[in-house]
């Protein structure tokens, strides 16, 4: 049987104590304060393939003690950050890549007539 509302929210209560030190009261501040954007591309959460809209992921630095939360991230950006590893130097190096990717891109569509140059 389904959960009701009232007893989804005290779950998300309890797992955002237990692993964040957060209550939901200060889990929905947070998504008020980011104007329901997601802390590092700044877009509202968008749905997936099946349709399903998620809720804002909690950013915290991985091994702190205590938890040290960053903000709240929409699922592909936490999940790029996961990815990384907590790692600057790996952000900037998939940064640079996509930046220089995309540079070849554009070098290679000026090449076709109809693509502005």
């Amino acid at each position: 049987m389904p959960k009701t509302p009232p007893q989804r929210d005290a779950q998300r209560d309890a797992d955002y104590r237990r692993l964040y030190n957060l209550t939901l009261s200060d889990y929905n501040r947070m998504v008020q304060a980011q104007n329901g954007r997601c802390a590092m591309c700044r877009e509202e959460p968008r749905p997936n393939h099946a349709g399903k809209v998620h809720r804002l992921c909690v950013d915290h630095r991985h091994g702190s003690d205590p938890i040290q939360v960053r903000g709240l991230l929409c699922h592909p950006c936490n999940r790029f950050i996961r990815a990384c590893d907590d790692s600057v130097d790996r952000l900037i190096a998939r940064r640079d890549a996509v930046v220089r990717q995309t540079a070849r891109g554009i070098a290679y569509l000026t090449g076709f007539p109809g693509v502005p140059r």
